[in-house]
């Protein structure tokens, strides 16, 4: 075994040991993640879809802002395989925070060298605000997965002969980060610079797979008369 091998494997050991030990009295669970999850509760328990996610900010009166339902979707199978325990969501976001480790590493050491990888990796899994953040369920949590999966993705498209799958999955993945939190639509320049610069079909691809992702989105605003935009405008 090469010891950077060992050295990463060290890293993500030890990073899973820091997010899982004692997950069940070190997670939170506030009001809001109470609403999110029962709403997820009922697409479970209920088969209740919604076209609608989570609100921006605290459940009040100030402000009426939604975020797209993806969020609500990605935590459903892991509230159905906890039996409806709040833990499951908190174990769900401490497991995509291990792979994002991963994925550091592998992006790094595909498009930098292995010792950036290595050392990236290891920044991000032993910082202690990042490790309190993947104990807890909420949606811009589980945002750097997605992110790193789009940057990794979208690089990897720009190959010569590189599959269509590529381009696919870096819009599928902007379009989850941008119903996560509004803020992945800072990406969206960088998504066109890299995109535009490819054939047509690439392009195409990859809006495909934005739009895919968006249709929930996209139907709640045809059939509210665009409620979410005109709040965003205003």
């Amino acid at each position: 075994m090469k010891i950077s091998t060992f050295v990463i494997a060290l890293v993500i050991l030890t990073a899973a040991i820091l997010r899982f030990w004692n997950l069940d009295k070190l997670t939170t669970f506030s009001g809001d993640q109470g609403y999110d999850f029962l709403v997820v509760k009922h697409i479970v328990a209920d088969a209740d879809l919604t076209l609608l996610g989570p609100k921006i900010g605290p459940y009040n009166g100030i402000g009426n802002l939604y975020l797209g339902p993806a969020y609500y979707y990605i935590l459903a199978p892991s509230l159905f395989i906890s039996n409806l325990d709040p833990v499951g969501p908190a174990a769900l976001t401490a497991t995509f925070a291990v792979f994002t480790i991963l994925l550091i590493y592998l992006f790094a050491k595909k498009f930098l060298n292995e010792q950036v990888g290595i050392i990236a990796a290891t920044l991000f899994g032993i910082n202690s605000f990042l490790i309190s953040q993947s104990r807890a369920a909420s949606n811009p949590h589980l945002t750097p997965f997605f992110a790193i999966v789009f940057l990794y993705s979208l690089l990897q498209s720009q190959e010569k002969n590189s599959k269509i799958f590529w381009a696919i999955l870096s819009g599928v993945c902007l379009g989850i980060m941008f119903q996560l939190h509004y803020l992945a639509a800072s990406l969206a320049p960088l998504f066109l610079l890299f995109l535009i610069r490819k054939m047509p079909k690439q392009f195409a691809a990859s809006a495909a797979g934005f739009v895919f992702v968006m249709l929930p989105q996209i139907a709640f605003e045809i059939k509210n008369e665009f409620f979410v935009t005109n709040l965003f405008i205003k």
